[in-house]
Order: C-alpha cells, then structure tokens, then sequence
C-alpha cells in the first residue's frame, strides 16, 4: 500500500486504472444484484425475513435454476 501523497505521476496513473477496473467490477456485480433482486423478488416478498439462500432455495424449487452470467452480465 502506498500513500498517495508519494506517488510519482506513472503511480497515479496505476491508481486511476486500478479503480476504473474496480468501478466496472462494482457496477456488473450491482447489475447482477438487481437482477437477482427482481427475481427473487415474488418469492421473497412471501416472507421478507428469510435469507437470501432460503429465498433461493425456494425459487430454485419453484421455478428451476435461473440462467447463468458471464463476466459481461449477459445470460449463457
């Protein structure tokens, strides 16, 4: 770990792309989570206080295993 204030400028500039990547990752994983929220979402208003791996048990036992992800958030 380095403290910004002793960065050269070609460190920086790592900064900058390092947190560009790690914005793109936070913004998929979100989407993700939205995604998975609306379709939880029916079986989990049934009871708003089960977990999240209840909620997904039960939606896998209604409706089959939901399609997957890949790294570009679109279903395969």
């Amino acid at each position: 770990m380095q403290r910004t204030r002793n960065a050269t400028m070609p460190e920086f500039e790592g900064f900058i792309r390092i947190r560009v990547k790690q914005i793109a990752a936070d913004t998929r994983h979100l989407n993700r989570m939205r995604v998975t929220l609306e379709r939880l979402r029916p079986v989990w208003e049934i009871d708003p206080e089960m977990t999240y791996e209840e909620a997904c048990e039960l939606y896998v036992r209604q409706y089959g295993m939901p399609p997957q992800y890949d790294d570009e958030g679109d279903a395969t």
